[in-house]
């Protein structure tokens, strides 16, 4: 019986445990789109605004030439973490920040790469005149590691809702279904074994149990009794009916009103 037990368990408990991963991985990764595309395009958009306003602030400062104003306006852009380079060319002069090892925004001269990140560029005008221009570049690294925590996130969750459901199940079945299996198993094989008298094994069973397991026994004998009872008394009848057929002195004649013969069914009738 175990043999078939714990297969019909584990089949239980795998289904659910499937059924629930795949509804959570489903939700999980809608969600994980969803995040993943606002992300980008609040990222677009703190770019767009970054850019329209450093042209602003870069009017002034580049139509007086003001080269130590124009590296104060460039720094400030350093508050905004996903900022990670920006170039102006202005007066015939090139201005670049890039972030270094320690995320600073700091002064460059050398050429740095650009593959993966956002831009954007613009023209800095003053009254209505081109002046400059330059281009502002976002990281996505950011963006990157909060997807990774949410990816790590929905996967310990799914595991944990798994572990806990796995746990639940194994808990109820084995209260609800295997342990009242086992004792009505244990029984059954104790009372096959038994003549007559309690068996042993409500001697391992709890009080409820041993008490619901014996009452259960002594119905299915009373009501195996009734049957019995019942069988002897369709047998006796049979007999008792037949012998009436087979030593009657007399002819019985059976007939039916739909068909014009007749047959005798007494023990003169049938013998030669």
């Amino acid at each position: 019986m175990n043999v078939r037990r714990n297969p019909v368990a584990a089949v239980v408990v795998t289904a659910l445990a499937s059924v629930v991963t795949v509804l959570m991985a489903a939700v999980g990764a809608a969600n994980y789109a969803s995040y993943r595309a606002n992300g980008w395009g609040a990222l677009r958009r703190d770019l767009i605004t970054e850019a329209d306003q450093l042209a602003v602030g870069l009017a002034l400062p580049v139509w007086n030439i003001d080269r130590a104003e124009i590296d104060r306006v460039l720094a400030a852009e350093e508050a905004d973490r996903s900022v990670f380079a920006v170039r102006l060319e202005a007066a015939a002069k090139s201005h670049a920040r890039v972030r270094d090892g320690a995320w600073r925004l700091v002064a460059t001269t050398s050429p740095f790469p650009t593959e993966g990140l956002l831009e954007e560029e613009r023209d800095v005008t003053f009254s209505g005149e081109k002046v400059g221009s330059f281009k502002i570049y976002a990281t996505p690294r950011f963006l990157h590691d909060d997807l990774r925590r949410i990816f790590r996130t929905i996967v310990a969750s799914i595991a944990a809702v798994d572990v806990l459901l796995v746990l639940f199940l194994y808990l109820l079945l084995r209260l609800a279904v295997l342990k009242p299996l086992t004792d009505i198993e244990r029984f059954a094989t104790a009372v096959s074994s038994d003549e007559g008298g309690p068996p042993a094994a409500t001697i391992s069973l709890s009080k409820g149990a041993a008490r619901e397991l014996t009452s259960l026994r002594s119905s299915i004998e009373a009501m195996v009794g009734l049957l019995e009872r019942r069988y002897e008394a369709a047998l006796a009848s049979e007999r008792e009916y037949r012998d009436i057929i087979d030593f009657s002195p007399i002819g019985i004649v059976r007939a039916r009103p739909d068909a014009p013969k007749c047959s005798t069914t007494t023990a003169d009738a049938r013998r030669p």
